[in-house]
């Protein structure tokens, strides 16, 4: 069986490279079956110590968050995490993102003081060793200051997410995605401040450079589309809404997370007793392994060795 004879390494990337697509596409119970396999046979040739084995332990970790069972997750992944410091050390990078990735289950269960201690504790790590400009250290940066906004310091996660929208955009360019990523992020902050105009400015932004470099349809485009909307002209929010909710069940049908989302928001709009301005921060908003919302994303990094 695929389990006894997995002992090629080869072969063992290939399953992991297998669980990680899997996860990113959504696919908890096929992401589960290849991390379990991958991880049974790691273990029983390579022992449960061995660096690639606790990097597998890390991806099943994950798998299990996408499924919802984070506590679970949060045990394998201080696992993984304990397992890698005491081989590598503190300050490796495998460490250090096991460690980014426990900050992600923290979110994912809404313990965001938590999440954000460990998140400041990996940026300071990785600002030490790194420079401000490599890409894991603005990742690190972008889960801190989203932890930070959660945790009702908006002002902070503001100031951070300015920071690092000009980080990004001097490294990867003005419409790289991860730089409108970023510049999404700080426009939900300026929601959640309150500041209505300056978000729709951003979100508009957003909206005009991924419909460009993405397509009408895709569904970054269409998440950039509903932010812009929802904290636009309120005279204009419920058709554009309304017509967006028509593209949403055209393209992924009613049940889909993205419809149900742009429904809710609709309903809101309709009601005329919330301002569609605050939907911003009232939505769930996360990075990897989770789609883009509209709002914000954490970055659950992939590991080294067997590229997780």
């Amino acid at each position: 069986g695929l389990v006894g004879d997995l002992v090629d390494e080869a072969e063992r990337h290939l399953l992991s490279e297998a669980g990680r697509v899997q996860v990113e596409l959504g696919d908890a119970r096929a992401a589960l079956s290849a991390f379990r396999d991958l991880h049974a046979a790691c273990s029983g040739t390579l022992g449960d110590h061995d660096p690639t084995t606790l990097s597998v332990l890390g991806g099943l970790a994950a798998a299990y968050g996408l499924a919802g069972h984070h506590n679970i997750a949060l045990e394998l992944k201080r696992g993984a995490y304990e397992g890698l410091r005491a081989h590598y050390g503190p300050d490796h990078r495998d460490t250090l993102t096991l460690l980014n990735n426990i900050g992600v289950t923290y979110s994912d269960i809404g313990d965001h003081a938590a999440a954000r201690e460990i998140y400041d504790e990996v940026y300071q790590a990785r600002l030490r060793l790194l420079q401000a400009h490599h890409p894991d250290t603005l990742a690190a940066l972008s889960n801190l200051a989203i932890a930070i906004g959660r945790s009702g310091d908006h002002e902070l996660a503001r100031r951070l997410k300015a920071e690092l929208c000009e980080r990004s955009r001097r490294i990867h360019g003005q419409d790289h995605p991860l730089t409108l990523d970023a510049l999404n992020n700080l426009a939900a902050s300026e929601a959640a401040l309150g500041n209505r105009a300056a978000a729709h400015e951003l979100f508009t932004r957003v909206y005009g450079l991924r419909r460009d470099l993405l397509g009408a349809d895709h569904p970054d485009t269409l998440s950039a589309r509903e932010n812009a909307a929802t904290t636009g002209d309120d005279a204009r929010t419920r058709s554009i809404l309304a017509d967006l909710y028509r593209d949403r069940i055209d393209g992924a049908g009613p049940q889909s997370p993205e419809s149900e989302r742009t429904l809710r928001s609709l309903l809101i709009a309709i009601a005329r007793d919330v301002d569609p301005g605050t939907l911003a921060r009232e939505r769930r908003c996360e990075l990897a392994p989770d789609p883009l919302p509209a709002g914000e994303r954490l970055d659950e990094v992939r590991l080294g060795k067997v590229r997780l």
